[in-house]
């Protein structure tokens, strides 16, 4: 994708041949996704990176139902040791696993950790690898009531919040409770926090990659499950509206999982068979920035082929979820995104980088 700076935000250009590595890219999580589960289902750990920072933070994780003691000795022996099995936040309600901090303690960790369980029945002292899995069988199983365990323990059960993975402050908790929910499995994780070479420091990318390809372990980015999420939700049949349409102009509003309101698509009201259709992103400031958008394409719309998907303005999310807009843009306005593969030479001796979306109207 090429982004281009403008006076009221980024705009991310989209033709055919942009969209069509978008979703290479987006087969290629989707492919990992699908390794990862099986994985999982398999009862073996995957490692989950997030390396948006100078250095890499990567977790392993196991599905809480499937995990067998040779996978949580594996977890004790190459990460922290200190376990967390995360799930969603009404589950740890109805387990009655109450907060481990008060709401305004001012040391307060960023994620919902929950006080420390054991599984009641069928362990020892409740910290060797057997005893863990036991622990984290006991969390995922759905006939589990709060007289099932025992606190304190030693496994540390952690609240996902509920606005999931397409948010900007979602974490680790999110990331592998919705990761394990693609096995179709309760959406209960175990988890441990990999550590670097020094006393004190985080693994670095290459670290974590050596260490994966070391034990063939599948590796898999937050991103790689927030683009999963992002076009699984994004498929509603509901999700465009058309809501208003004239001589000049169609608008379209597009509700998308993670992105704070509504985004809007504005195309013009007949596009020419054949003819180019260029799709753009904009991010847009509030209302204020919406209104003049509007006002733009409506000016204009009338002399181009350009379909704009006007969105908030939360830009990494943008990115991650643009694909998916254009498509659900083009389907909106009745187009097919399909290149044209004839006389490509020519098309791109005056058109560099750029191949046709023709119009199916």
């Amino acid at each position: 994708m090429t982004t281009f700076t403008c006076n009221d935000g980024f705009v991310e250009h989209y033709d055919a041949t942009k969209l069509r590595k978008s979703f290479v890219r987006s087969t290629s999580c989707i492919n990992r996704i699908h390794h990862a589960r099986e994985e999982l289902l398999s009862g073996k750990p995957v490692l989950l990176v997030d390396d948006d920072g100078d250095e890499a933070a990567g977790h392993l994780v196991i599905c809480a139902e499937q995990a067998r003691v040779g996978a949580v000795s594996f977890l004790v022996r190459h990460s922290s040791g200190y376990l967390c099995v995360a799930m969603e936040s009404e589950r740890c309600r109805t387990l009655g696993l109450p907060p481990a901090w008060e709401s305004d303690a001012p040391d307060r960790s960023r994620f919902d950790y929950r006080i420390a369980v054991d599984a009641a029945t069928g362990i020892g002292t409740g910290i060797s690898a057997t005893d863990r899995a036991r622990t984290a069988h006991v969390l995922a199983d759905e006939a589990t009531v709060p007289g099932d365990l025992t606190r304190p323990g030693h496994v540390i059960p952690v609240a996902a919040a509920p606005t999931g993975v397409l948010t900007a402050d979602a974490s680790v908790p999110e990331f592998v409770v919705e990761l394990v929910r693609a096995t179709g499995k309760n959406p209960v994780a175990m988890y441990g926090a990999m550590v670097g070479e020094g006393i004190t420091s985080l693994p670095s990318r290459r670290e974590l990659l050596d260490f994966a390809a070391d034990h063939s372990l599948v590796v898999l980015t937050h991103n790689d499950i927030r683009m999963a999420v992002a076009h699984r939700d994004g498929r509603s049949p509901e999700a465009a509206v058309l809501v208003e349409a004239n001589d000049t102009v169609s608008i379209y509003q597009l509700d998308c999982v993670g992105l704070p309101t509504p985004c809007h698509v504005v195309a013009p009201a007949r596009l020419r068979r054949d003819s180019e259709v260029v799709v753009e992103v904009r991010q847009v400031e509030g209302v204020a920035g919406l209104l003049s958008g509007l006002s733009t394409a409506f000016a204009t719309a009338s002399s181009t082929d350009t379909v704009t998907v006007y969105v908030p303005s939360t830009s990494r999310l943008t990115q991650i979820v643009a694909p998916t807009l254009v498509t659900r843009a083009l389907d909106a306005v009745g187009c097919t995104a399909r290149a044209c593969r004839d006389d490509v030479l020519s098309r791109r001796a005056h058109l560099p980088g750029r191949e046709r979306v023709a119009a199916t109207n």
